[in-house]
Order: structure tokens, then sequence, then C-alpha cells
């Protein structure tokens, strides 16, 4: 069977994370054939760990040269548009680490870039692919009744900074880091979004917490709650006439249920001990759509409308 062609913009630590199942469990369907960085040392330490193909110095020569049957792009907020504009001129699968962009006026822009007709980009939410949220989901499928869901957030752009996070990152910091947690309030709450109330505002770069209430027109209720600059964990409880279920950490699940008071825990799978959580499955939906057209992969489309709802939490 032929190999699909993978080659990779940026060669980062979630660079690393797919590169290890690409070139482990995945290895039989797709080899990475080409990259490019800006950092020299950094790349060729990628390069021989993942036994790459080749190195390119530009990112057209790559695209041109090694005519790669999917691109993941992983660079920081700050290069993501500049790099979109580039690779969006070629034919691919793309999955775009996120936050696609620096805020949400940036996010409009990729979404708006002109794009060759069989350019086709998805964003890589890995938590989504936790194996505790699949099987968070599949325990729900069949429970029609109103949810009430929690999403306990924590951000630190105190540390952010100290941690050498450029300026205008630490600035838009929701949309850098809070967007993981925020794509559940889309994951797990059904329908359109009618009211969003907040109820608590504070100037989130310092330290205290954001509370917001969000109403889908099915019924179901989201809390968001972010503690800034204190300690916390990140969790979320979902609660259905059925069901109480606990994400916490969010890689981890247990519930109870309206017939047992005694909690039950569900294990992760292997391929989320062996690797980063979510990234086997997240790939597994990349080399899907390849194959058949089909996947569960968010679009730049979701990418944008997620951005809209953290900047309408935070700003508006």
């Amino acid at each position: 069977m032929k190999k699909l062609k993978i080659a990779f913009v940026g060669s980062g630590y979630m660079a690393n994370e797919y590169a290890k199942v690409l070139t482990g469990k995945l290895k039989n369907k797709c080899e990475i054939i080409g990259s490019t960085n800006r950092s020299n040392n950094r790349i060729k330490e990628f390069n021989n760990k993942f036994k790459v193909k080749k190195h390119y110095k530009n990112l057209d020569d790559m695209m041109l040269l090694s005519k790669p049957d999917i691109v993941i792009v992983c660079v920081s907020e700050l290069s993501t548009y500049t790099v979109l504009k580039k690779v969006s001129n070629y034919p691919c699968i793309c999955l775009i680490e996120k936050p696609v962009g620096l805020d949400f006026i940036e996010s409009k822009k990729i979404l708006n870039l002109r794009k060759h007709k069989n350019f086709l980009p998805f964003v890589a939410l890995n938590r989504r692919h936790y194996s505790s949220v699949l099987n968070a989901k599949k325990l729900l499928e069949n429970d029609k009744s109103k949810r009430i869901i929690n999403i306990f957030d924590q951000e630190n752009s105190i540390n952010a900074k100290k941690t050498g996070q450029p300026h205008k990152v630490v600035k838009n910091w929701m949309y850098a880091n809070s967007i993981h947690m925020i794509d559940f309030a889309y994951l797990f709450g059904r329908g359109i979004i009618k009211s969003i109330k907040k109820l608590s505002g504070v100037k989130f770069l310092q330290e205290g917490i954001v509370s917001t209430k969000l109403i889908f027109d099915s019924g179901d209720v989201v809390y968001y709650h972010c503690i800034w600059n204190r300690p916390a964990p990140w969790s979320l409880q979902i609660s259905t006439t059925k069901y109480f279920l606990e994400l916490k950490p969010i890689e981890k699940l247990s519930f109870l249920t309206n017939k047992n008071r005694k909690w039950t825990s569900i294990k992760s799978s292997y391929l989320d001990t062996k690797y980063k959580p979510g990234i086997f499955s997240l790939l597994k939906e990349i080399l899907s759509y390849k194959k058949n057209k089909i996947s569960n992969l968010q679009n730049l489309r979701y990418s944008n409308d997620l951005m809209r709802l953290i900047r309408n939490i935070y700003f508006d």
C-alpha cells in the first residue's frame, strides 16, 4: 500500500508529539517526507529523530517539490497567518494547531484567505479526541434530557509572560489557551447558543475569576468559569437526568448514575497512555478523511465560530 506523504511546518513540542505517532503506530500508513522551520538547530534535531527525508529552507519549495498529501502546521500564533497564507495556495489536507490565529480578527482573516480549491484545512482540537471525552460522548448519546455543563478553566498569564511568551500572545491568552476548554461548550452543548450572560467580570490578565452562562436553544446550559493567576485544575462536569459525569483531570472520566451513587471510572485507552492523549485518534481522523472524505474534524469555519465565542465571553 502506498504511504501517505506528510510534511511539517514547525518542529517544536506539538510537532514532536504528532511525529511520534506517525513514526510509531502509523508508520505503515504514512511517512514524513519534508519539514521546514525558522530554527535550524531545532529542525535538525527533529529530522534526525524522526528520519525525515528532507529539510527545506523555504516553505514554497517544500510544497512544490515534495507535494505532500497532508501538511501539519505547528507554529506560533504570531506566525500562523503568514504560514497559512502560503500553504493555502497548494492542494493538500492541512492539520493546524490551535488557535488558528492570534485573535478573532486574525481568525476571520485566515477564514477569508483565497485558497486553492483542493486545500482542505482542519483544526487540531486534540482534547475532543481524548478517550475520556469520546467515552463521555458515548455514554450521553442516547440521553436526550437537558444537560447542565460546568467547565472549570484556569489560566496563568503571569506565568506565560515569565516563561517567554511574546507580549501579543499573553494579551490574547484566552485565545491561545482557554480555547482548549471553551471548545467543550460546543462539543457537549446541543443546538445554537441563544444567549450569553456574564456572571462576573474581572481584569482577566490579573487575578480573579471570569464566569459566564451560555444557554442553548436545546435547553442545555453551560457555565464557564475561569480562574486567572491562581492555582486550580481544569475539569468538566455534565449533569443529565441519568448521569453525572466528571472529567478531572480531562484525561480521566468518572460518573454516577440515577440508580447508583457509587463512582464508576472508565480507563483511558492504551494509546492515550502511550502517546500524548488524543493525538493518535486525531491523526486517524485525518488519514480517514484522505481515504474516504469522512471525518469528525472541525474546519476553519468552526474555528472562527469558536474564536468568536471566546471574544464574546471575554470582551463583548
